[in-house]
């Protein structure tokens, strides 16, 4: 990663000094500017991928260096510095795309940590910039996020078949990304310019799929009132892409072998066949070696389709290349609900890092989408709280925490045991919080008891009534 040299831009003598000495403990080489002007022409020649700027400049407002500095970068970093009483500018300036802020008097630890966490952000931009100069610029590959050495061989292999008219087998998970693969196959292909059709050959009832297929002529069965093109005919000239093809019907499986091997159809209720030129691509989350084994996939299909076959592993078999999806996804959310970029903090990166995703990169798109709607916008880091509970209940991570911060504190059996209550009462039924005491129930509701915790239960009234509530009197099963 280049070493660009962080701009710091603070009318403040002392203040510029105390930055620059901090810059160079960590190692980070730093030029700074006590106006407006001169700092943005830093920024310029610099190339700058980090500034600390005050908002209070006196030739230029602060809000103008950070906005005119994203129109040149919108990934550079800008720390706004504010003074007492600016707080509402701070979150102006947040809103406005601001990397963080630092309210004055600022500690050596806080400027540190932020320096340090903007740091860390500007290499991993700096990672995947590099990564789609690589392979997505060049092939238009940049919706296949990943470093790891089974994506990198996936692109090769896409590169390889791509100028071919093979058909190709895509196989993987469901949420691995199949349908990017084929249209990076398609777009990368001489027939760019021709239709994509995508077909789920599952989602189309059974009874209608041979007529979605392969068209059908006029009288054909009941309803069919005018002549219709098929699926393969819309995608003549370019390439038909279907999914899940080990959803196809057994007695279809026959006429599919015929229209690819042959590279013709017939219209349901036609006399005549006529000739197609398409590329197929076809993909599957089943393995289609066993569906033949056990007599519900034809073996000459199989064998017709599996000329080029490209496997995508799991999400949870190439973890390297989780935190890259991470800031792909919340980049693309943020903008697709017009929110300011919040960071994601260290310990939620963990928390996503660590979790198995067995929804692969669909799944990590969904959980992140929910935590961005649900999450407060006064709030300047996603944190783990904010990520949706089921991957906490799966790390483990949190539960983790609290017991290294407990042991830190060296707190005693029964204090332990009560801020663990209070810590996981709102997210856990007592069952589970129970379990995890290795306790019963009734242990705990006694514990409650004697620490004042028994928790309220509502009781819902009848239609008409008044809303009543009252204590509960007795230990919840």
């Amino acid at each position: 990663m280049p070493e660009n040299p962080i701009i710091i831009i603070d009318p403040d003598p002392g203040s510029r000094a105390q930055i620059t000495k901090t810059l160079t403990g960590l190692g980070q080489k730093s030029l700074a500017a006590a106006g407006g002007k001169e700092g943005f022409q830093l920024i310029l020649d610099e190339e700058a991928q980090i500034v600390l700027c005050d908002l209070n400049l006196p030739d230029i407002p602060g809000l103008n260096i950070l906005q005119e500095s994203l129109k040149i970068n919108p990934d550079m970093a800008v720390i706004i510095i504010t003074s007492a009483g600016t707080l509402d500018s701070a979150l102006q300036a947040r809103r406005l795309g601001a990397y963080d802020y630092l309210a004055r008097p600022f500690q050596t630890g806080e400027l540190e940590n932020t320096i340090q966490r903007a740091l860390e952000r500007s290499k991993l931009l700096h990672e995947n910039r590099l990564l789609k100069e690589e392979i997505g610029l060049r092939y238009d590959f940049s919706r296949i996020i990943g470093k790891s050495r089974p994506i990198q061989e996936i692109i090769s292999l896409i590169k390889k078949v791509s100028m071919t008219k093979s058909t190709v087998l895509v196989t993987g998970e469901s949420g691995t990304g199949k349908e990017l693969v084929a249209k990076a196959i398609h777009y990368n292909s001489p027939r760019a310019s021709k239709p994509l059709v995508v077909v789920n050959c599952g989602a189309i009832p059974e009874n209608l799929l041979e007529s979605e297929m392969f068209g059908h002529r006029k009288g054909a069965f009941t309803g069919a009132a005018s002549n219709r093109r098929g699926l393969f005919e819309e995608a003549s000239g370019g390439t038909l892409f279907l999914d899940e093809i080990g959803e196809l019907p057994l007695h279809l499986q026959p006429k599919m072998l015929r229209a690819i091997q042959e590279e013709e159809i017939r219209p349901l209720g036609g006399n005549e066949s006529f000739k197609l030129d398409l590329r197929i691509i076809v993909a599957t989350n089943k393995n289609l070696a066993d569906e033949v084994a056990a007599g519900r996939f034809r073996e000459e299909l199989y064998y017709r389709l599996n000329v080029f076959t490209i496997h995508i592993p799991p999400l949870r078999e190439r973890p390297e290349d989780i935190e890259l999806l991470v800031q792909h996804f919340w980049r693309l959310l943020c903008e697709k609900h017009n929110r300011s970029l919040r960071e994601i903090s260290p310990s939620a990166m963990a928390m996503l890092k660590n979790y198995p995703w067995p929804g692969n990169v669909r799944e990590v798109e969904n959980a992140l989408e929910q935590s961005l709607l649900l999450l407060d916008e006064q709030k300047k880091f996603l944190e783990e709280e904010d990520l949706p509970l089921f991957l906490e209940q799966r790390s483990g991570e949190r539960k983790r925490r609290f017991i290294r911060d407990a042991l830190a504190h060296a707190l005693s059996l029964d204090e332990y045991t009560r801020v663990f209550i209070q810590t996981f009462e709102k997210d856990y039924p007592d069952t589970e919080i129970a379990r995890m005491l290795g306790v019963n129930p009734k242990t705990l509701w006694e514990k409650r008891k004697k620490w004042g915790l028994v928790k309220k239960r509502k009781v819902r009234s009848s239609p008409g009534a008044q809303n009543q509530s009252k204590a509960a009197a007795s230990p919840e099963a």
